[in-house]
């Protein structure tokens, strides 16, 4: 979901019960907890990421771009994950030169940038990889 409204104004309506959207509103308690969490696994997740070597970064990242359309696979009935072959290509042919630019360029940027980078690498709608100057 892309939006210009921040998370938590958007989140201060919403109802949340374990497995669904219901249940009582969320009041700014419950939504400072809410955003604590996030960021948690926000934080969780950054350090995984930045354990991971060349080719696993490599994988995690086909495995996003797969991950995308695994809603229309699944309706499709076909398997999401990357294929062996799509395993076996990443360990033996190196990244696109745009994308290894990108991506070490990244960290420098302002996050709003970061963030509308990631973005378009990650959109399967977006076929046009940004420019980074």
């Amino acid at each position: 979901m892309r939006s210009a409204t921040s998370l938590p104004s958007r989140l201060l309506k919403v109802r949340f019960k374990e497995g669904g959207v219901e249940g009582e509103e969320l009041d700014e308690d419950g939504m400072e907890d809410l955003l604590v969490s996030i960021t948690n696994v926000a934080k969780d997740a950054f350090k995984v990421i930045s354990g991971l070597n060349r080719e696993q970064l490599l994988e995690k990242y086909v495995e996003t771009k797969y991950y995308i359309l695994k809603p229309l696979a699944e309706n499709l009935g076909l398997e999401w994950k990357p294929s062996k072959e799509i395993y076996d290509f990443i360990k033996n042919v190196p990244p696109p030169k745009a994308i290894k630019e990108i991506f070490q360029k990244l960290g420098s940027l302002p996050r709003e940038k970061q963030i509308e980078i990631c973005r378009s690498v990650f959109d399967p709608r977006i076929d046009q990889l940004p420019e980074i100057r």
